[in-house]
């Protein structure tokens, strides 16, 4: 049985803050092999200068939730057995694995290795590219938490920070 796997570009800078991150997304995507898997690109707002907006504590929260939105559209649509994801910040890996648990049945073993836990949201700190392990948990915020239909049981939860 072949299985089918789809190649995602999400270049998503919002998350932290940061434009250089949706460079960081296009050159992993350029670097890779070119294959006979499909790649698709996830519509994100460019940077243009224009400060993110503050709303609720999170800097680009309206465009953040309309991205991750855009990018389960695109996962539902294809409906693959697995995902390359070529993302810019953190929260690029929200839809993906929320998906492929829901696709296993709540089973799927995660290996999380980042520079932090990516688990909760720090006082003061509005850029909130630390929730996306802990939306997938069913934690974190919960207008990104709610996007995730099963959740990562903690012990299939490797973390390594």
């Amino acid at each position: 049985m072949t299985k089918k796997t789809i190649r995602l570009l999400m270049p998503q800078w919002q998350r932290g803050n940061n434009p250089n991150y949706s460079f960081g997304a296009e050159l992993l995507a350029w670097l890779a092999p070119d294959n006979d898997q499909p790649l698709i690109h996830v519509p994100v707002q460019a940077y243009d200068e224009t400060p993110l907006e503050n709303e609720n504590g999170m800097n680009g929260r309206k465009q953040l939730l309309e991205q991750l939105e855009a990018a389960q559209h695109i996962i539902n649509a294809h409906k693959p057995d697995r995902i390359v994801m070529f993302g810019g910040d953190c929260l690029v890996e929200q839809a993906p694995f929320a998906y492929l648990n829901e696709r296993y049945g709540g089973e799927l073993g995660l290996i999380w290795i980042d520079a932090h836990s990516d688990l909760v949201r720090y006082v003061g700190y509005d850029n909130g590219h630390t929730l996306p392990l802990g939306n997938l948990l069913g934690e974190g915020d919960e207008e990104f938490a709610k996007h995730v239909k099963i959740p990562l049981k903690p012990e299939n939860v490797f973390m390594r920070v």
